[in-house]
């Protein structure tokens, strides 16, 4: 899988997140706190500032119940 393959699939991803974060009435600070990760990191993520690792994308997946699946 090639760079640009990737990270087209992260971003997708994370408009999920975000999309879902949304859609339970959850704030960047509730995030924050359900992964251990600084509310400010979360928005730079969300907004696209910032590409997170793999790590940070299953604290992402696991806080909002999302599997997070490569195929």
């Amino acid at each position: 899988m090639n760079e640009e393959l990737i990270e087209a699939k992260c971003q997708a991803f994370i408009k999920t997140i975000k999309s879902l974060r949304e859609k339970k009435g959850l704030s960047t600070t509730d995030v924050a706190n359900l992964t251990g990760l600084k509310q400010p990191n979360v928005s730079r993520i969300e907004g696209g500032a910032y590409m997170p690792n793999l790590p940070t994308l299953m604290k992402l997946a696991e806080a909002l119940g999302v599997d997070l699946k490569f195929e």
